[in-house]
């Protein structure tokens, strides 16, 4: 019991003291329900937000494996077929290949280094020789040496020649 003197007779706060306690729990009860509602909203847009995440990125992988799927389909090589020709200016050389489909193949020419003679028979590196291909038909190649500058020029080079065909 609290009692406080100010008069001759004493008088009881305690009703009154345990009225504000109980105000005061009941603020602070109030307050903290607040707190844990808006924490648990706050937890529910986090949860949708990873949500949402999880079906993008699902999504995404998806569309992914699509695309992976669909590259791997369109981008298969059927056959490589690889050799080399000596090639001299002006010569045309006609190579027998297997079998493919124009439509879906191509031709990719190396030249190396070629050798030169003189006139005078003499030999020397060559460091400027060209030479081109088509594929003539479904089994033929077709490479051509460059054009002589010169009657003297005697030039010769390897060809290397591929061609790839793809599904």
């Amino acid at each position: 019991m609290i009692n406080v003197i100010m008069s001759a007779e004493p008088v009881d706060l305690t009703p009154k003291f345990d009225q504000l306690k109980a105000d005061i729990l009941a603020d602070n009860a109030a307050k903290l329900t607040a707190n844990l509602t808006a924490s648990e909203n706050q937890n529910a847009v986090i949860d949708n937000k990873i949500d949402n995440l999880t079906t993008v990125n699902s999504a995404t992988n998806t569309k992914i494996d699509e695309v992976k799927s669909d590259i791997a389909s369109k981008v298969v090589i059927k056959s490589i077929q690889r050799g080399e020709s000596l090639v001299s200016y002006e010569s045309v050389i006609n190579i027998a290949i297997s079998a493919v489909d124009l439509n879906k193949s191509i031709l990719n020419i190396n030249c190396a280094d070629g050798v030169s003679k003189t006139a005078s028979g003499t030999t020397s590196d060559s460091t400027s020789f060209s030479a081109g291909g088509i594929l003539t038909s479904a089994t033929n190649l077709k490479l051509v040496g460059a054009k002589k500058l010169n009657a003297y020029m005697s030039y010769a080079s390897i060809v290397f020649w591929e061609v790839i065909e793809y599904e």
